[in-house]
């Protein structure tokens, strides 16, 4: 295995009922381990409409900012999410991937489909206290979701303390500042935006 950067992990339980964060951790934490259904991997930290109905999501890998300060994190889901983080960096290399047994979330959707909320409102899916991050660390990030019936997503984003963008325009957490560990033979990814096609003549600027 080999750190990627550009995506994140995403293994899917299929058949899991009910629309809680308990029902989804359950499988995800069973022991002895329960077999994901399906795994892939996606280019930024959302994970799109899936299709189907009654499963449990974890998504994971690293996060790296390019630039050090302090960060907000807002999380949106249909339905019910929650974002976990290490937040102490390795001196090098990677760190541990959260603890989803003994861990918190640092923010956690239990409705459904509100935008990214802004820090002030003090919504559990927004990080009511910034936090410091380093530019170039890996910082270990785990997303769960558990969908029911009907439509599903889950999305998470970030901004800079000093940023004023609104929260409910920010984007998902980019490719760039993505990190997953893994053996990339036989996997597969999801485009969630095509490539724009581009005309060039020859001899051309």
């Amino acid at each position: 295995p080999v750190l990627t950067q550009g995506f994140l992990e995403v293994q899917r339980w299929d058949a899991v009922t009910g629309v809680t964060l308990d029902e989804a951790l359950a499988v995800i934490n069973a022991a002895p381990p329960v077999v994901p259904t399906t795994t892939f991997f996606v280019g930024s930290a959302a994970v799109p409409d899936q299709g189907v109905d009654n499963f449990a999501i974890k998504m994971s890998g690293w996060i790296s900012p390019t630039v050090s300060g302090d960060y907000h994190f807002f999380i949106r889901s249909d339905d019910a999410s929650a974002l976990y983080l290490n937040e102490v960096a390795a001196v090098s290399g990677t760190n541990a991937l959260p603890d989803l047994i003994s861990g918190s979330p640092i923010a956690r959707e239990d409705d459904c489909c509100d935008a990214f909320i802004e820090p002030d409102l003090f919504d559990p899916a927004t990080t009511a206290t910034p936090i410091p991050l380093v530019a170039g660390k890996l910082y270990g990030m785990t997303v769960v979701l558990k969908e029911g019936t009907g439509g599903d997503l889950v999305q998470v984003a970030w901004r800079l303390t000093t940023d004023t963008t609104a929260a409910a325009t920010l984007p998902p957490i980019g490719g760039k500042n993505l990190y997953v560990v893994t053996s990339p033979s036989g996997k597969s990814a999801v485009i969630t935006t095509q490539p724009t096609p581009v005309t060039t003549i020859v001899g051309q600027k």
